[in-house]
C-alpha cells in the first residue's frame, strides 16, 4: 500500500486532545511555555543545611522553575533522622540517605529539624537562580 509522503500540512484550526474533543492548537507562545516548563535546566542548585539544637530551620531561597522538585535528602553521614515539613511542623522522618521529592515555588517554603547533633539535610533541584 503506498503511503504519500509529499503532502503539505495547511493551517491548523483544530486539533483532538486526549479525551476526543475537538480544540485549538496550541499556539508559539503556549508551545514556549510548555517547552520551558517540562525542557532542560541550566545547571543545578544545591546545598547542605545543618540545623542546630533540634531547631526548625528554612532552607536557602531559591526560586524553584516550574515543573521542577526539591528533593531534600538525609545526608548519609547522618546518625539520626532528618525531619522535614513547612515553618508549622516538620512531621515526614527521613533516614540517612534517604530522599523526598517536593513539589515548591521556592525551596524556602521546606523546613527541616536534626535532633542529632551533626546532622545535616541536602537538597537540590535542576536550574534555580544560584
Amino acid at each position: 500500500m503506498p503511503v504519500e509522503t509529499t503532502t503539505e500540512v495547511g493551517e491548523l484550526s483544530r486539533v483532538q486532545d486526549e479525551t476526543g474533543d475537538r480544540v485549538p492548537p496550541a499556539n508559539a507562545n503556549r508551545q514556549a511555555k510548555i517547552a520551558a516548563t517540562l525542557g532542560n535546566r541550566d545547571g543545578l542548585t544545591a546545598g547542605l543545611v545543618q540545623p542546630n539544637d533540634d531547631t526548625a530551620v528554612t532552607l536557602p531561597a531559591h526560586s524553584v522553575p516550574d515543573g521542577q522538585e526539591v528533593l531534600v535528602q538525609g545526608a548519609a553521614t547522618n546518625d539520626g533522622l532528618v525531619f522535614v515539613g513547612d515553618t508549622e511542623g516538620q512531621p515526614v522522618a527521613l533516614r540517612a540517605a534517604q530522599g523526598l521529592r517536593i513539589p515548591v515555588t521556592n525551596t524556602d517554603q521546606i523546613a527541616i529539624r536534626c535532633p542529632t547533633a551533626d546532622d545535616k539535610a541536602a537538597f537540590i533541584l535542576a536550574g534555580g537562580d544560584a
